[in-house]
């Protein structure tokens, strides 16, 4: 039979406190929480913006895609914009510091180096994020995503956007990956992705959702007195480590 309400009741209270967890971990980075933790969650989403965007963009996207059984959470930048212009970015981004340092592709390479170690370091550390975490990013959010994957095992990647001339870590990535892009993907991407899936449209994320829908991993309560959880994914089921 069914778990009774006691147990459900239990397993709420622990996801709610996983996800006050999640949050805690990256409380520096201003996490927009979309989703609420609950029974039969299973899937958790990093969000990292463009260049000159904030966490909010990041966070529409999210609502608009309505994933089942998922709670999203849309981060800050690390890096303020020069000049006091308004949004944020994750590293200096070289073309616009061109015309401000001799050294700009330098700064870019080493800000882009600590911004990986801050977010593995902070994904390592939040012991509450499962295998069943992803990263989706816009423009350079998206060449981060490529980054930290590169560095700690992730579910899968959606790249929003990512420019063509983006730059490409060199480690395989054994993840599924989609890119949703108007413009020609990066020449070496198909190199370093070992499953990689190519969406081109517009503003519409129907394809991304539709990505989605094949790689999420669902969960339910098992039956016959045993409390444990049931992952269920297209074509599989298997119990849950």
């Amino acid at each position: 039979m069914f778990t009774t309400p006691g147990d459900i009741g239990e397993l709420a209270e622990k996801l709610q406190q996983e996800s006050t967890d999640v949050a805690k971990c990256f409380s520096g980075l201003e996490p927009v929480v979309v989703g609420d933790e609950g029974v039969g969650v299973s899937n958790r989403v990093l969000y990292f913006h463009g260049y000159g965007d904030t966490q909010q963009g990041m966070a529409a996207a999210a609502r608009s895609l309505r994933l089942p059984q998922t709670v999203s959470y849309a981060f800050r930048g690390l890096e303020p914009l020069p000049l006091g212009l308004e949004g944020r970015g994750w590293y200096p981004c070289s073309k616009i510091l061109a015309g401000l340092y001799p050294d700009a592709v330098n700064r870019e390479r080493l800000g882009r180096q600590a911004a990986v170690a801050t977010i593995v370091k902070l994904m390592q550390t939040c012991t509450s994020l499962s295998s069943e975490t992803y990263l989706s990013g816009h423009g350079q959010g998206a060449e981060l995503c490529l980054w930290i994957a590169s560095e700690i095992k992730v579910r899968g990647i959606v790249l929003l956007s990512l420019p063509t001339d983006a730059t490409l870590p060199t480690k395989v990535i054994k993840c599924p990956v989609c890119l949703h892009s108007s413009d020609p993907p990066p020449p070496s991407l198909k190199n370093i992705c070992s499953a990689l899936t190519i969406t081109k449209g517009t503003q519409s994320l129907l394809p991304v959702a539709e990505w989605y829908s094949k790689h999420i991993a669902l969960r339910l309560l098992s039956l016959d007195n045993d409390p444990s959880v049931i992952k269920v994914q297209p074509d599989t089921v298997h119990q849950m480590s």
